[in-house]
């Protein structure tokens, strides 16, 4: 090659270096050019309003940039999401802890926002730094919490006062609010001629050994967020298992799993009164609103000594896929804003993980369910207080282990299978996929 030739061919590299660079500032907005953001959404329609004001809001202030809807079943949305990492198109802006697989499952695919809260500090300005601090991974942030909401007692007001109960406390400290004077409120509730059951204990096994202070994963594994050993032989498991099977078979204060299906016929149990009380997560707040035939109340879950209350906690995050990760941040620092807090509660009721928010949610929450604010303030702090965050969003594969526990489990609770079956087989198959994951 001449060295008049070497020249010109060494200039069109650099022209077309410098429109590459130039093409690609426009992967990040400079103002002028327009953005679409997309935002992985589950198909709800109790937050499909507060979605589409934020995005109104946002929109008006931001006219260069757009933003999508992309609008995905709940249980459909670990498939979902695993597709699109699989073609590189996850959307921008993933809130993963709605997938079954959880957050640990998705985490490697989020962008660490680190740098960007060092920039923008307000954004976590009063956030629990309990909620915050579960979603860093190697020293790398992943996601900011949204909301808080831990499980708690939900009871027929109307029931108790006909059995002559007192309302359960909403003190998580007080410590003669125990599993067995729940139990013993149950059977004074449960009226056979009517098929009124005590209590419906909504949880999962895996939520019932948290609530009597156990797991059936080591505290490694959940630490770690990879089940590394089961914890299936504790006898605080064992403890709480057969304390959901009692509740059926030994006391009958509540239903079968055949009782159920019937009484569920025509709804919700407890909204249709057949249940007098039911251990729910804290969406029994607004879910319960619209109860017209009786007065409902909320009340702590009873004291178990090293009791742990399973916590709820919505996420958003930037996906390693968004070709805008500065836009998508701009938007997320406006959700995360007082006011777009605010229009979140007054929108969905949920609690926010801000604590700067927590009085102006109590004083609205409180009105909703005419019930005074201390004492709501007393029943949501003790449930996160008492919080561990739901191993669905802290163990990675949670989706196939809650299977691996639930159906032996399940089946010993519909007297389909001995205690000891149950125990081996769930014990058995945990074990199996550490094996497979070695």
């Amino acid at each position: 090659m001449s060295h008049r030739l070497r020249k010109g061919f060494l200039v069109s590299i650099i022209s077309f270096a410098l429109v590459v660079s130039l093409s690609g500032c426009s992967l990040s907005s400079n103002g002028n050019d327009k953005v679409e953001l997309s935002w992985l959404v589950r198909a709800d329609p109790h937050e499909r309003v507060w979605e589409n004001q934020m995005i109104k809001e946002f929109e008006k202030q931001n006219p260069n940039i757009d933003i999508k809807l992309v609008d995905v079943p709940q249980n459909q949305i670990d498939q979902k999401m695993r597709t699109m990492i699989a073609g590189k198109n996850l959307p921008d802006i993933v809130a993963p802890n709605w997938a079954n697989g959880g957050f640990m499952s998705y985490a490697d695919q989020l962008v660490d926002l680190s740098d960007y809260v060092k920039k923008d500090p307000d954004v976590i300005d009063g956030v629990l730094p309990k909620a915050l601090n579960l979603w860093k991974v190697n020293g790398e942030l992943k996601a900011l919490p949204l909301n808080t909401l831990g499980s708690l007692l939900f009871y027929n007001k109307d029931l108790f006062q006909k059995a002559g109960l007192p309302d359960p406390p909403t003190d998580w400290n007080d410590k003669s609010w125990t599993w067995d004077k729940m139990v013993s409120y149950a059977k004074k509730l449960t009226d056979p001629s009517k098929n009124i059951y005590g209590l419906l204990d909504n949880n999962d096994p895996s939520v019932d050994a948290e609530m009597f202070g156990s797991s059936f994963i080591s505290d490694e594994s959940y630490n770690k967020g990879v089940l590394l050993q089961p914890n299936v032989d504790d006898p605080v498991v064992h403890k709480a298992v057969k304390a959901h099977h009692d509740l059926i078979f030994k006391y009958k204060v509540s239903p079968s799993t055949s009782q159920l299906s019937a009484i569920s016929q025509i709804g919700d149990p407890f909204v249709s009164g057949k249940v007098a009380m039911t251990i729910n997560g804290g969406w029994g707040l607004w879910g319960y609103q619209n109860i017209e035939d009786f007065k409902w109340g909320v009340a702590a879950l009873p004291y178990v000594p090293n009791r742990q209350d399973r916590m709820y906690i919505d996420i958003m995050s930037i996906s390693k896929d968004s070709k805008h990760p500065n836009e998508a941040w701009k938007f997320m620092k406006f959700i995360y804003s007082t006011e777009g807090l605010k229009s979140y509660i007054k929108t969905t009721q949920g609690p926010p993980a801000n604590q700067n928010l927590m009085d102006y949610w109590l004083d609205f929450e409180s009105k909703k369910l005419g019930m005074p604010a201390d004492k709501l303030k007393e029943v949501h702090e003790g449930a996160i207080n008492n919080g561990i965050e739901a191993a669905n969003h802290m163990v990675k594969d949670w989706a196939t282990l809650i299977q691996y526990i639930n159906q032996p489990i399940n089946a010993y609770y519909g007297g389909n299978k001995s205690f000891d079956d149950a125990m081996y087989e769930t014990k058995r198959l945990l074990e199996s996929w550490t094996t497979v994951k070695k």
